[in-house]
């Protein structure tokens, strides 16, 4: 069954027989600077498997989630960082640029927030030899309608059509998993002024006063001799992982200047092959430092 829109919101007008089957979503594999866009490599190699980039409203979902207000309960206190710079009096009549990070106090309504579904995409080569991106098998049952629904828009958000295959698929996705959301830096243990410009031009910081805060934290864990540092690639853009392998401690860190900071004890190669909804949404961090004034002094208490 082929779908071609721009978006669906009834997924009972294009299947209406919900029994059960396992299915996929599919698309032929588009060429090179398409697959690139996505997150796959130039060589798009079989089972190399991404959390597609974000592109618009349904990947921004599949990446990050979704909050919203809940204007029923009352409203909270919320804190956000930003970086301040001014001139101060440094006698005999000069002055000097001061920069500080600041906490500005707001109120806001509380959030409810709904998880990223992070589906992967993946490709896979069928028995005629043609090479497809599908989505992970999906079964056609009530309790799994609204996966269904948006694993077939987020096909439609990227390419525009897609086809619903049924469960004979599964003679077909036996290739092992090559994943591509972490791309791990040259490694050694190097000064800021070498490796910063190449994490800060991976992550891609949004807003001035956003940048000088989130670098001040990036740097000060660099500072700490990380065996290795991992940006995220793909869906997994604005993420890094500081490995310290001796001490099994791994710190990942966002570019989002209003989350928090996650701790793991994980081994690196597990960790790096978990959807970012296992990582941020199954407990299995053993720290969560949220962004906050105090984040420089709770941050070393974790760090070798």
């Amino acid at each position: 069954m082929l779908i071609q829109k721009k978006r669906i919101r009834n997924i009972e007008n294009y299947i209406s027989n919900f029994d059960g089957r396992e299915i996929y979503i599919a698309h032929s594999l588009p060429d090179a600077k398409k697959s690139e866009s996505i997150g796959f490599t130039s060589q798009r190699d079989l089972g190399e498997e991404v959390l597609p980039k974000i592109i618009g409203s349904i990947t921004r979902f599949n990446s990050n989630g979704k909050s919203v207000p809940d204007k029923k309960a009352p409203k909270e206190t919320a804190y956000r960082q930003v970086s301040w710079t001014w001139k101060k009096w440094a006698g005999r009549g000069g002055t000097e640029e001061v920069t500080e990070t600041r906490e500005i106090a707001y109120q806001r309504y509380k959030r409810i927030f709904t998880p990223p579904p992070a589906l992967e995409l993946k490709i896979v080569e069928n028995l005629e030899g043609e090479r497809l991106i599908i989505s992970p098998k999906l079964v056609l049952d009530n309790a799994h309608k609204d996966k269904v629904l948006h694993c077939i828009n987020l096909f439609l958000e990227i390419f525009g059509l897609c086809e619903v295959v049924d469960e004979k698929l599964d003679t077909i996705v036996k290739s092992k998993s090559i994943k591509l959301n972490w791309r791990l830096l040259p490694q050694g243990v190097y000064p800021w002024d070498d490796i910063g410009p190449k994490i800060l031009s991976a992550i891609n910081i949004r807003g001035k006063g956003n940048a000088a805060v989130v670098e001040g934290r990036l740097e000060l864990v660099n500072s700490k001799k990380p065996d290795f540092v991992a940006v995220g690639e793909a869906g997994f853009q604005g993420y890094v992982i500081f490995g310290f392998i001796n001490k099994n401690t791994y710190v990942l860190e966002s570019s989002q200047c209003n989350n928090a900071t996650y701790i793991f004890d994980n081994n690196w190669k597990v960790l790096s092959q978990l959807s970012k909804a296992e990582i941020l949404d199954s407990n299995l961090h053993k720290a969560r430092i949220i962004h906050r004034r105090n984040w420089p002094a709770e941050i070393v208490k974790y760090l070798p």
